[in-house]
């Protein structure tokens, strides 16, 4: 079990209305998840979205393994593409994800200090390329239990307008380029949004899926203007962003010159049972949307 990878995404909120902590598996960490409501019209699904962008030591389980029970020493160290997966089974469902996530391959492991200095723990993964972003959404579900995904760019155009609608100033809640210093700041150190997400816009530039599937980063990073941070910047996926990678062939997992993205991950909201009586949790919930949807339909 890995202990000591640092603060943990989530500090408390399993008794906050609208809010939901998910344990990793296997480690100490866990990921707190906001429920955003449905919109008043219907025309799209209610969403859990991680209240920060993914930090380092959440990812670092990920690509060095650390979520199996005897994880290698030289954890920091080189490394190949491996597939390999969390074996901590302590029940039939752990034992049915480990050997799901067997099948998940891991990112070879970096062979240059990704996170350029700007901070480790708590602070945002970044320069992890497309393919990068979804494995891990693929092995977190599998760890979890859960359906975690990047989010498509219509959804993520929604809470950023939703959030800018009725939010705080942008320089108070996005690390960007007049007040950033030049570096990444650790997840959720700026003032949340309306929606209760932290850095939506700024900090780094956030994978989301295309209509064509292809990846781009929206919201803009630390390194931008506040004209270019806002919910209608994005950037495609590039070459450029691994050109200096000396690797031959370039590395799939690892973009040597785009310390500027990052990731956030989504979760869909599933279906109640049939016939299941609510939880207290459906209850707070519903009551936080409730009360969200009253707010955006107030003048």
């Amino acid at each position: 079990m890995t202990v000591g990878l640092g603060v943990a995404l989530a500090l408390c909120c399993a008794s906050v209305p609208g809010r939901e902590r998910v344990e990793i598996p296997g480690t100490a960490l866990s990921i707190e998840l906001v429920r955003i409501p449905a919109p008043p019209d219907g025309s799209s699904p209610a969403l859990d979205v991680s209240a920060t962008e993914i930090p380092w030591e959440v990812y670092d389980c990920f690509v060095h393994g650390l979520d199996e029970p005897a994880a290698p020493a030289d954890a920091a160290g080189g490394g190949s593409e491996r597939a390999t997966g969390a074996k901590d089974a302590g029940t039939a469902g752990d034992a049915s994800a480990a050997s799901k996530a067997d099948a998940v391959t891991r990112p070879t492991k970096p062979y240059i200090s990704v996170d350029r200095g700007f901070g480790h723990a708590g602070w945002p993964a970044i320069s992890m390329s497309f393919r990068g972003a979804k494995a891990f959404c693929e092995w977190l579900s599998i760890r979890t239990g859960r359906t975690f995904r990047l989010p498509t760019v219509a959804e993520w155009t929604r809470l950023c307008a939703e959030a800018e609608r009725r939010s705080v100033p942008l320089h108070e809640r996005a690390w960007i380029a007049s007040n950033s210093g030049g570096t990444t700041r650790k997840v959720g150190s700026a003032k949340a949004d309306a929606l209760g997400l932290h850095d939506l816009c700024g900090n780094v530039a956030e994978w989301c899926v295309a209509d064509d599937g292809t990846g781009v980063v929206l919201g803009g990073s630390y390194r931008d203007s506040a004209e270019k941070s806002g919910c209608g910047a994005m950037q495609r996926d590039t070459p450029h962003w691994n050109r200096s990678d000396p690797q031959f062939p370039k590395s799939v997992w690892w973009l040597a010159d785009a310390p500027h993205v990052g990731m956030r991950i989504v979760c869909d909201v599933p279906s109640p049972a049939a016939g299941s009586a609510p939880t207290a949790a459906d209850a707070g919930r519903a009551s936080a949307a409730a009360s969200a949807q009253s707010s955006q339909r107030a003048p």
